[in-house]
């Protein structure tokens, strides 16, 4: 059966009653995976999936399918592989499928409005944000960086303007303090391709989105995960969460890449002042001149030494040992400078301290903080750039 509704782009009503619908799918990465998944397992008509190409992935930069085409080729789904929906091949591709709708869950290219007019019932568009906010590329990782503490999906009518379309069915999403985008993108997806399929079952009345609440955010490059120590620990804990999977939040150590996979904010300026290490008795000692250690009794050089030379001697160690205590703090203090505490690294910042709970430095495994401090015997003297 058909859909029995007018032709037109800017079509805003509701579904028309169907039992399986013919549908083509675009899509590309694991998060689109469940939403194809779901229309397979409701045993929709999919026929045709539409993906990227197969592209280098990986340290070995191996050829590799996206997902979506892997799980294609798996479940014996007719693929057609494609960089973009332009052009006269793509418009006749698509019409020869004689889909009802399309459905979309981030197909990674911009579809034309030929492709948008092409089926009765249009797109559907799987959305990882509670639109209108966070229209755009990156929505999950935008509402990690925001640190909000809710998200969602919305399943809108894809139409010119980016993410512009009605809004057919949308649920929200906790984020908790745990969460990153390795952990919520797919809880997000799970929950869009049941959105999906309630969609095309129960036929919602589409509404249109307040364009004056709308937020944007644009696609993520790989400098974007830089830390930049003079924000905010808060600020960089989400950036941490935001980008862990790709691109991984970094920064330098020594001159080698250093990415940090887990932190935790350790409070604000105020409270910077607790995690401030003391420099130790022996360091103190160490930076001390030779002079100096040798002036006290007992020491090499106070042998015919007079009682008042000792005193002098030992009123400038003092002062010595005082400035070089201030010296320390004042490192300690500085944004990138690292730490330990209770042998576990923290790095100060702009405003309060950060925890690095797992990194991974260059040409090694992930480890904890603890670990790598371990292995590192000079990284409290160190400063991440």
């Amino acid at each position: 059966m058909g859909w029995r509704i007018s032709k037109r782009p800017d079509y805003t009503g509701g579904f028309p009653e169907l039992g399986i619908v013919r549908l083509v799918f675009l899509g590309s990465p694991a998060f689109a995976v469940p939403s194809l998944a779901a229309l397979v397992a409701e045993g929709h008509d999919v026929g045709l999936v539409v993906t990227q190409p197969d592209r280098p992935a990986g340290r070995g930069q191996k050829t590799t399918p996206p997902a979506v085409a892997a799980y294609a080729r798996e479940r014996g789904l007719p693929l057609w592989q494609t960089a973009s929906l332009r052009g006269a091949e793509a418009e006749e591709r698509l019409a020869a499928v004689g889909a009802d709708a399309m459905a979309l869950a981030a197909f990674a290219a911009l579809v034309p409005r030929n492709i948008l007019e092409l089926t009765p019932g249009g797109i559907l568009n799987v959305h990882p944000s509670l639109l209108p906010r966070w229209r755009g590329a990156a929505p999950i990782q935008a509402a990690l960086l925001a640190g909000e503490l809710e998200t969602g999906v919305s399943i809108i009518r894809l139409v010119s303007a980016l993410d512009a379309g009605p809004i057919l069915l949308q649920e929200r999403a906790p984020v908790g303090p745990e969460d990153d985008f390795v952990s919520l993108e797919p809880r997000l997806a799970r929950l869009g391709a049941d959105l999906l399929v309630r969609a095309l079952a129960e036929k919602p009345e589409p509404q249109p989105q307040d364009d004056g609440l709308a937020t944007f955010c644009r696609r993520i490059e790989r400098e974007d995960a830089r830390i930049d120590w003079g924000q905010a620990a808060e600020t960089i804990w989400r950036q941490v969460r935001a980008y862990r999977g790709w691109p991984q939040a970094f920064t330098f150590l020594d001159g080698r890449f250093l990415k940090i996979l887990r932190a935790t904010p350790l409070g604000d300026a105020g409270d910077r002042g607790r995690h401030a290490r003391e420099a130790t008795s022996e360091e103190i000692d160490s930076a001390l001149p030779e002079a100096s250690r040798a002036a006290e009794p007992g020491g090499d050089g106070a042998h015919g030494s007079s009682a008042a030379d000792i005193r002098s001697e030992k009123e400038t160690r003092s002062e010595e040992r005082i400035d070089i205590a201030r010296s320390e703090a004042s490192r300690a203090d500085e944004p990138g400078a690292v730490s330990l505490e209770d042998g576990e690294p923290i790095v100060a910042t702009g405003a309060g301290w950060l925890r690095l709970d797992e990194v991974q430095l260059e040409g090694k495994r992930a480890m904890s903080g603890a670990e790598f401090a371990r292995g590192y015997p000079h990284l409290n003297t160190t400063k991440l750039a």
